[in-house]
């Protein structure tokens, strides 16, 4: 077993905490747990979520992981990282139509097509280039907060630092990779906050 360095040991801890599959699974609970009014309503949301953005591609990465005999959790290579964010894609599709249908929520509705959208532009670009999924998922959770809960949660873009620190400290991405994820992060969701809350 290889020793890290102080400094690559805190960079492997940032790291995984802000995997994008463990923020986006925090992040959904929080969401649902703001949005509707009932207790079923939360688990029935949240289940959506869990069963159709994590589950899918989870499974995906542990067949990959088995296949290549080792765990990966920053899905390093790129080609690996295409089919588990189209199941995302897909699930998140699905899932807007239930949240739609069953929970009657207009804002909670407004966030899942955000995610659809978020999702299908990282398919679309990890397809031709690896842009930093930890760098797109911080940057458009803070501005989805600073839409829908105000200015003050700016702050939350001082998280980036950490985060584009551990990855160039790790060498999973170059800084145009990183500077890639926050700019699409951030304005396209922003652009896609506007676009759906019309």
């Amino acid at each position: 077993m290889i020793k890290l360095s102080p400094s690559d040991q805190l960079a492997k801890t940032i790291s995984i905490v802000t995997n994008p599959a463990l923020v986006l699974l925090v992040t959904l609970l929080i969401v649902v747990r703001n949005y509707v009014d009932s207790t079923p309503d939360f688990w029935w949301g949240s289940l959506i979520g869990f069963g159709l953005l994590i589950v899918p591609g989870l499974i995906y990465s542990t067949y990959v992981w088995r296949q290549e005999g080792a765990v990966d959790l920053d899905l390093t290579e790129r080609h690996d990282r295409i089919v588990p964010l189209m199941l995302s894609c897909l699930g998140a599709t699905i899932g807007s139509y239930l949240v739609q249908s069953k929970l009657h929520n207009p804002t909670l509705t407004e966030i899942s097509f955000i995610l659809v959208t978020m999702l299908a532009a990282l398919t679309v670009v990890t397809t031709v280039w690896k842009i930093s999924l930890h760098a797109a998922t911080i940057s458009g959770l803070t501005t989805l907060m600073v839409v829908y809960r105000g200015g003050w949660f700016a702050l939350g873009y001082l998280v980036l630092l950490p985060v584009i620190w551990s990855r160039l400290q790790l060498k999973q991405h170059t800084p145009n990779q990183l500077i890639g994820g926050t700019l699409l992060g951030t304005i396209l969701t922003y652009l896609a906050a506007w676009f759906f809350s019309r």
